[in-house]
């Protein structure tokens, strides 16, 4: 296992580059922009909340404590909460920008990986969520599931955001780019799985509707993201 592990990670590290040169293309251009207002954005975040940064990092660790967390640490409903939401719209989307780089892109697909999945990834699984406790009546239980998955997503934007930056600060390829953005999005969504069946199991929630949830309200919504870049990008 070990080998295999380093097998996979040698490539990868030797494609990243010793020294940064700025990438002179189109593509790039349009990301450079797109990456000059997202660290607008984040400044703005830190002059709006100096701690900001520490309490995200802290709010994704939290486990059943979140909800208390976010109200009194980290609120999600403040305007710098709402600008941590914007930069990983962005820094998403400029990623699926990224990806236009590579061969096999119409222009259908293109406006799904710029536009639609960032919101997809989001936003279709917290519809379901909205939709689940109104049917449910469980809304205090679900309501963790929906910290869990913005606070994952704020975290996530300032991942994306720097990745992209040192991919047009250096000659990474691309596919580089999308195997190390892959990494970190599996892992943002396993360690948000296992909180959130931590936190059903506490709140002694039966198996079987455990697996119903993983199955409709997590792995849908990536299956369907998933289905809509493979379906248009030849990688």
């Amino acid at each position: 296992m070990h080998i295999s592990v380093i097998s996979i990670l040698i490539p990868l590290v030797n494609e990243i580059p010793e020294e940064l040169t700025l990438r002179d293309t189109s593509i790039a251009q349009v990301v450079g922009f797109g990456l000059f207002i997202a660290f607008g954005l984040l400044a703005i975040t830190k002059l709006l909340n100096k701690d900001v940064f520490r309490t995200l990092f802290m709010a994704n660790w939290k486990g059943n404590t979140i909800e208390q967390y976010v109200k009194e640490e980290h609120s999600i409903k403040s305007g710098w909460s709402f600008i941590l939401i914007v930069n990983y719209w962005l820094s998403f989307s400029l990623f699926g920008y990224v990806i236009t780089d590579l061969p096999g892109i119409d222009d259908m697909t293109l406006l799904l990986l710029v536009i639609f999945i960032p919101i997809g990834w989001l936003f279709l699984s917290q519809l379901n969520l909205y939709l689940c406790s109104i049917l449910t009546g469980e809304y205090k239980i679900l309501v963790q599931f929906f910290y869990f998955r913005i606070v994952g997503a704020q975290l996530m934007g300032i991942v994306l955001f720097v990745l992209c930056s040192f991919w047009i600060l250096s000659n990474m390829p691309s596919r580089t780019l999308i195997w190390l953005v892959s990494v970190a999005l599996a892992l943002e969504f396993f360690i948000r799985l296992i909180k959130s069946t931590v936190f059903a199991r506490q709140k002694r929630i039966s198996w079987y509707y455990i697996i119903l949830y993983i199955c409709t309200l997590e792995t849908l919504p990536l299956l369907v993201c998933y289905y809509l870049v493979v379906k248009g990008v030849q990688v």
